[in-house]
């Protein structure tokens, strides 16, 4: 069983369809150019879920200066993706240069709740992916997100094949999550064209992240390199078990948050580079 269906019924495509860019106003917001000096680097092997919640619980979300984008079609009007991640950054590292990097040895695990197509409010043109909150289990990691915005907390983290649990040893269980993927493995860049929806994926994660410290956005880019990559379509559910913060209470109840239809794929060898934030990159709203 995967969040109450059998396995099953969601191979024979049941879940609420992928909502794509095509049914959003405005425009994803690529890097300016690539990361080649003073920024992050490390490997990444996770899943990544996109589930269908009510638009206007997910809007109650976001501060009151962002917004949802409005819709461009009529598809499923009533609801908006969010996107949860759930693996392990590895082999972390400083990119110093175009050609070098140093390793800083940095392993953690982590899992992140994320809304994507929000805007600022009156505003009409890029997209944002607003980061709702990370946990992660290495204290570095943590702190290294605040400069960011990126609303990170430190918790026990445990994946375990097809099991995978975010906790604290005071708060209880945060999250569980059941995952199962196909036997059919692309490489990374081949996956791109191969795997429905992957491309739209990528591009909602590459586009520019929103942050928050207090009242203040802060944005910044995820550079993901698929050539040492694999990539496999998953299903996959989570159970919230414990709000995540301020304005999640009812989240709980509306959980298991199963991944939509060709909405969900395993990716491992994943290189992701973060664009420096020192000078701090502007929102591009």
């Amino acid at each position: 069983m995967i969040g109450g269906l059998t396995l099953a019924t969601i191979l024979q495509g049941c879940q609420p369809e992928f909502l794509r860019e095509a049914d959003f106003e405005g425009h994803a917001v690529p890097p300016a150019s690539p990361v080649t000096t003073g920024g992050l680097q490390a490997t990444y092997n996770g899943i990544m879920t996109f589930a269908n919640v009510d638009r206007t619980t997910v809007s109650q979300l976001l501060p009151a200066d962002l917004q949802l984008a409005p819709r461009k079609t009529s598809r499923l009007p009533n609801l908006h993706p969010i996107v949860l991640l759930f693996g392990d950054p590895t082999d972390g590292a400083f990119v110093t240069s175009p050609t070098a990097i140093q390793p800083t040895g940095v392993h953690y695990s982590e899992m992140i709740l994320a809304v994507p197509f929000v805007q600022k409010v009156g505003q009409s043109g890029g997209w944002h992916t607003y980061i709702v909150r990370m946990y992660l289990d290495n204290p570095a990691a943590v702190a290294g997100g605040i400069p960011y915005g990126y609303q990170k907390v430190l918790a026990s983290i445990e994946w375990k094949g097809r099991y995978a649990r975010v906790w604290d040893t005071v708060a209880g269980d945060y999250l569980e999550g059941d995952f199962r993927w196909g036997a059919r493995w692309y490489d990374g860049n081949e996956a791109l064209n191969k795997i429905p929806n992957f491309q739209d994926m990528v591009n909602i994660m590459t586009t520019e992240l929103l942050g928050r410290n207090g009242p203040i956005s802060i944005c910044s880019h995820f550079e993901w390199n698929f050539d040492e990559a694999r990539v496999a379509k998953a299903y996959t559910s989570y159970t919230m078990k414990k709000p995540f913060r301020a304005n999640m209470s009812a989240w709980p109840g509306l959980s298991p948050f199963t991944g939509v239809k060709n909405g969900s794929v395993v990716m491992r060898g994943l290189r992701w580079r973060l664009k420096p934030i020192s000078p701090f990159v502007s929102c591009s709203f």
